[in-house]
């Protein structure tokens, strides 16, 4: 069995994220490139999965990801440590 196939048979689960408009627009501009590079156009979820492969194989990312989300986590939650000004799926209510 080649690798493409043992790909076909993995359990893929979905993930909702909320970017803003330079990551949108970051990750857009790739899915144009590769557009143009392969002629077909590539989903945006496939490139995502394609960055998390390349992170996993980095071995100092993983800890310098840990260290600046919880850094930045820290600084965001007030001291009883809810989530400041939002619903439950992390946006504000209308």
């Amino acid at each position: 069995m080649n690798s493409e196939n043992a790909e076909k048979n993995e359990i893929l689960y979905k993930v909702v994220t909320f970017l803003d408009r330079a990551e949108l627009d970051f990750l857009d501009t790739l899915v144009k490139d590769l557009f143009f590079k392969k002629g077909r156009k590539i989903p945006r979820s496939e490139v995502l999965r394609e960055i998390v492969k390349m992170a996993m194989h980095l071995n100092s990312f993983g800890k310098t990801l840990v260290d600046e989300l919880s850094q930045k986590n820290t600084d965001a939650r007030p001291a009883g440590g809810e989530a400041t000004g939002g619903t439950a799926h992390g946006r504000r209510a209308l």
